[in-house]
């Protein structure tokens, strides 16, 4: 839904605003002019924009390499004639909460882990149906769940493939 900037002094919903505000179509009142949301869908920006209401874009957070959302730090809203852009030049990565998300992604990851060993502990019993070769295979894959959050890249693995 596109949201737009409402001025000073523009009555929404009975209360004149004391700053420049942002909501989605609305009816208001500005002078002695009331008018309802329809006018958002039949008036030009121009139109719009001769009563100081402006359409209103934010720009998206931007990412780090990671694709984690950066710190906004302080936005700066662009203007024009008929629209207002904010956008976040001074965004800094967000260390911490990247190293929080994949410490939660690793623990995710070990209990997935954890459920994968489970599943299969009936394979190293003494009289579980299996050869020799088969309670081998299954321990080598066992091991190998085991060595998961050694793999480079934690939290983000390859799965090893159960025997079949």
């Amino acid at each position: 839904m596109q949201r737009w900037s409402y001025p000073i002094g523009c009555i929404l919903d009975g209360a004149p605003l004391a700053q420049r505000e942002v909501y989605g179509p609305r009816a208001f009142i500005i002078g002695e002019e009331q008018h309802g949301p329809d006018v958002f869908g039949k008036w030009t920006p121009q139109k719009l924009a001769s009563y100081g209401i402006k359409a209103f874009a934010e720009d998206a957070l931007p990412v780090d390499g990671n694709v984690w959302p950066c710190l906004p730090g302080v936005p700066e809203e662009v203007e024009d004639e008929l629209t207002i852009r904010r956008t976040y030049p001074n965004a800094t990565p967000d260390e911490a909460g990247w190293a929080a998300h994949q410490e939660q992604r690793g623990w995710a990851v070990r209990a997935d882990r954890n459920a994968r060993m489970a599943s299969c502990d009936w394979t190293q019993l003494p009289d579980a149906p299996l050869s020799a070769e088969g309670k081998a295979a299954w321990a080598a894959y066992r091991q190998a769940l085991r060595d998961v959050p050694e793999q480079a890249g934690f939290p983000l693995v390859e799965w090893p493939l159960a025997p079949v």
